[in-house]
């Protein structure tokens, strides 16, 4: 959390590594990402972050369900696997019923649920969610923090969220603030 120009989005980015450190090491998972070639952060991406973008980047011009099946397709899943994981997902997020829907007949609260099952489609061990509610409805924003804290428990998945939203901090174990691209405070809560 932090006013804007912070550097949440900054250091979504950097934990991603959609963008360079200028200086220091970032480890996911034992391994400093830094020193990644590029085809081995696309990997690392595919295979263990999933990314809940703020402006959704989905493909206007496929449907929901070839949306939210790229990742699984990119890893070399079969059409009919893809295909049946894409249909849970987009289940988890209630809207099976807007699967054959081109991406670009959305609101802007259901592309964001369809980039949120984009993001969760291949498992990930970490997802970076930049205002991942703040497209959403309230009951739309409650059945996606709770079905992050269900994954987080059942699957041991770490979320780390970008927020203004005092209600989606609520939900957090830690909040982490920044300030003018530092961290100004730390506070640990029961979530």
């Amino acid at each position: 959390m932090g006013p804007s120009g912070s550097g949440k989005s900054t250091l979504l980015n950097l934990i991603g590594t959609l963008d360079i450190p200028t200086r220091g090491k970032i480890i996911i998972d034992g391994i400093d990402v830094t020193k990644l070639s590029e085809s081995e952060k696309d990997r690392l991406r595919n295979r263990k972050i999933g990314f809940i973008f703020q402006f959704f980047n989905l493909i206007n011009e496929l449907t929901v369900l070839e949306n939210v099946m790229l990742p699984r397709l990119i890893l070399g899943e079969s059409q009919a696997a893809a295909r049946r994981e894409a249909l849970e997902m987009l289940k988890a997020v209630g809207l099976a019923d807007k699967a054959h829907y081109l991406a670009a007949r959305l609101s802007g609260g259901e592309m964001q649920r369809v980039s949120i099952a984009r993001a969760l489609i291949n498992r990930p061990a970490l997802v970076l969610a930049d205002e991942p509610t703040g497209n959403l409805d309230s009951r739309n924003a409650a059945e996606i923090i709770r079905l992050m804290k269900e994954l987080n428990r059942k699957n041991r998945q770490t979320f780390i969220l970008v927020t203004h939203d005092p209600t989606v901090a609520k939900a957090a174990t830690k909040i982490v603030r920044l300030l003018d691209g530092k961290i100004i405070g730390v506070e640990e809560r029961g979530g």
